[in-house]
């Protein structure tokens, strides 16, 4: 069972879903994960950044191009 404070478990279903060239799968897990961030579950920032390169990398092969930019352009330093 996939529980909000298991990041490994989200992170190898979205990994999962990704490799199973089910794009639209690992993105809406992984947006689903960003609801699990909070003080009491935070994630941690390496995670973080995998997370939004995941994320990025599924939007990109969706086609939104766009929105992958968008998305990592918010989070640069």
């Amino acid at each position: 069972m996939l529980k909000p404070g298991m990041i490994t478990n989200w992170t190898t279903y979205a990994m999962a879903a990704y490799m199973a060239n089910d794009y639209e799968k690992a993105h809406s897990t992984v947006s689903s994960m960003w609801k699990f961030d909070s003080e009491a579950t935070p994630i941690k920032p390496h995670e973080k950044n995998a997370l939004r390169l995941l994320e990025a990398r599924c939007q990109m092969k969706m086609g939104k191009h766009a929105e992958a930019l968008k998305g990592l352009k918010k989070h640069q330093k």
